[in-house]
């Protein structure tokens, strides 16, 4: 008799001999886990090892795929389990109170899983508490520690990783579309504030930036504690008090001296670059550069 011994993986172990025209395997898969034996008297008809080897991937394959769809339901029951679930970080998309658009800017709110909650404007935090979620009703409810929410629960509506909480206030619907997000969102508030230095000035779609500020003195200097100071091009200063809309991208700048009207500007961001434009003349268009 001669006998044959092979391994082709620590896990998988093939075993076999031939004798007198009888040939017999023995496949052991992932220490005793699966065997497989067998018996053959069909001489040099059948190649036996790599019956064995087709055997053993055969068993790998079908094993895989289990695996795979074990991981796959378990991934998808896990998204729609994330998917309907208050916790996490909640940036607003958009509030609609009646017929009227009411969206605050970078508005957010953090849920987390001990039922305490965060929420703010940017980088400002301005409210805390705790909330409660009826998932047979689909309600949810915030308390503040800031005061009581005299108009009670939300009805809640989930897709995807959208959430919108609808309840009716002063005889009006109000809702409120949600986005999940995974950082807290910048507003135009936190993006205003440092040194700027005028680069352009165009006024109805001409560059007058030489004649405005031949000098290139103008600057603004907006701190994060609701002052600025500004340099003029003829080097003069003036300083106040500053504060953005809660609801528009207007920046509103108050003069200490109080003859002065009050500035508003709409204001964009991109990269280091900031434009103004006086929300009462169109016509003209500030852009500075952080500094």
């Amino acid at each position: 008799m001669v006998c044959r011994f092979f391994i082709f993986t620590k896990k998988y172990i093939i075993h076999g001999g031939a004798t007198e025209g009888y040939k017999s395997i023995l496949i052991n898969i992932e220490n005793d886990e699966y065997i497989i034996a067998f018996l053959a008297n069909t001489g040099d008809q059948t190649n036996e090892l790599d019956l064995a080897k087709k055997l053993q991937q055969y068993y790998i394959l079908q094993k895989m795929k289990t695996r795979l769809l074990f991981l796959s339901i378990t991934l998808f029951v896990s998204g729609i389990t994330n998917a309907q679930s208050i916790t996490g970080l909640w940036t607003v998309d958009q509030v609609s109170v009646g017929d009227k658009k009411m969206t605050p800017i970078a508005k957010w709110f953090k849920y987390n899983a001990d039922h305490s909650y965060q929420a703010g404007n940017g980088w400002l935090q301005n409210d805390e508490g705790s909330w409660t979620y009826n998932k047979k009703e689909k309600q949810f409810l915030p308390e503040s520690k800031n005061g009581k929410d005299e108009y009670g629960a939300f009805k809640v509506e989930f897709s995807n990783d959208k959430m919108k909480w609808i309840r009716i206030e002063d005889g009006m619907k109000v809702i409120v579309s949600l986005s999940r997000i995974s950082d807290v969102p910048k507003s135009p508030k936190d993006k205003a504030v440092g040194n700027w230095q005028l680069v352009s000035v165009y006024k109805n779609q001409k560059d007058i930036t030489k004649s405005y500020n031949p000098e290139g003195k103008e600057a603004i200097f907006i701190r994060w504690t609701g002052t600025y100071r500004k340099t003029h091009p003829d080097t003069s200063r003036s300083n106040g008090y500053w504060y953005m809309n809660a609801h528009k991208p207007e920046l509103h700048l108050i003069d200490y001296n109080r003859a002065i009207d009050v500035q508003v500007f709409i204001v964009s961001f991109q990269d280091n670059l900031m434009t103004m434009k006086p929300k009462n003349t169109k016509n003209i268009t500030f852009t500075y550069k952080r500094t």
